[in-house]
């Protein structure tokens, strides 16, 4: 069965338009996702505006993707346990399978760096490889999760980000007892709460005074302590609160180039802290010394790998209602609007582009 897709194609200009895609029948490998909501990713502004290192014009946006199987070939409904109708997710990067970083498991590093919504034009047929529309293709060479259908679309569209929360946590090895920092109360910020609090962490989540709805947002999903950076000293804070111990793990979602300085002063000796938000590429200044004197441990975090299991758990047993964080969503028309307003922070939390009528 052919599909017609009404999808919201960018030029790599800062300009992007609906246009109509005819998708050809499903292969035997193949899937076709019915997309029933689509998040605005933070880096969206980047590709929309051309700013991408890896992307190709015109193309599809939209990798934060929830749907369901419109159709899929006999080969994928045996080998992905899937079936029309069933809800799914699909991992936002499309792994060759082939080098070095996805024979070690490191697919999230591929070297090809394929990526839904971001990488593929729309001259490679069949066009559709991003969900800002009514249908995506899935390539062969994907990972998908099945989500049960009963979850809120709200909640299970934060799935990819949330996937990024349980990363960031399983990189910084938190459990049970451990105090984590979590700089940021942005959508990654309040994910990594949720991720923390469901390990048995006690999380501390920062912002500034501007973020105060969203602090309070982060009190919903568990945090058990909010601190205003700009309202005292945040190091001070962290040390009355743990009664000097200072936090077993500093999550940097923020992207501030400031917090760093701040995460490492926080940190207790032997402590973990992962980088995960970006800075747009300016250098930061830190006291280097704070990570030899106290041997920190200090690491990277990028993509999702390994985060979409627990996160799917975490959505269907509903202990955090992660649906409270879309707040703006915009008809596929809005794309644009719905684009510039999540890069000046003119978002509650987190904005969605909706899937054209059929």
């Amino acid at each position: 069965m052919a599909f017609k897709s009404v999808s919201f194609v960018a030029d790599g200009k800062g300009n992007g338009q609906p246009r109509e895609f005819s998708i050809p029948d499903c292969p035997a490998d193949g899937v076709i996702m019915q997309v029933e909501m689509c998040g605005i990713c933070g880096g969206d502004p980047y590709i929309f505006r051309g700013q991408h290192p890896h992307s190709h014009y015109p193309l599809v946006m939209g990798h934060e993707m929830i749907g369901r199987v419109a159709a899929i070939g006999k080969q994928a409904a045996a080998e992905r346990r899937l079936a029309e109708g069933d809800r799914f997710i699909v991992e936002v990067m499309i792994p060759c399978r082939n080098c070095d970083m996805c024979l070690a498991g490191w697919y999230h590093l591929c070297r090809r760096s394929e990526q839904y919504g971001v990488s593929r034009p729309v001259e490679h047929a069949p066009g559709t490889w991003g969900a800002y529309g009514n249908y995506l293709c899935i390539d062969p060479r994907s990972i998908t999760h099945r989500v049960s259908g009963e979850v809120p679309v709200e909640r299970a569209v934060i799935l990819a980000v949330l996937a990024n929360g349980v990363r960031w946590a399983q990189l910084a090895r938190v459990s049970i007892g451990d105090c984590v920092v979590i700089q940021g109360p942005g959508p990654q910020g309040l994910c990594s709460t949720v991720a923390c609090k469901t390990l048995g962490a006690d999380v501390i989540l920062m912002g500034r005074a501007a973020d105060r709805e969203r602090l309070e947002m982060g009190r919903r999903l568990g945090a058990d302590h909010v601190v205003c950076v700009e309202e005292g000293d945040p190091v001070a804070r962290v040390r009355e609160l743990t009664n000097a111990r200072m936090a077993d793990v500093a999550l940097e979602n923020s992207g501030a180039p400031e917090a760093v300085e701040v995460g490492l002063k926080v940190l207790r000796p032997r402590g973990r802290y992962v980088l995960s938000g970006y800075s747009g590429d300016k250098p930061v200044t830190i006291t280097k010394d704070e990570i030899a004197k106290k041997e920190l441990e200090v690491l990277g975090g990028w993509g999702q790998a390994g985060g979409f299991i627990p996160g799917i758990k975490i959505i269907e047993e509903g202990r955090f209602p992660l649906e409270i964080m879309v707040t703006d969503r915009f008809e596929l028309p809005q794309a644009a609007e719905g684009i510039s307003r999540v890069a000046d922070g003119r978002v509650g939390m987190k904005g969605v582009v909706l899937p054209p009528k059929a």
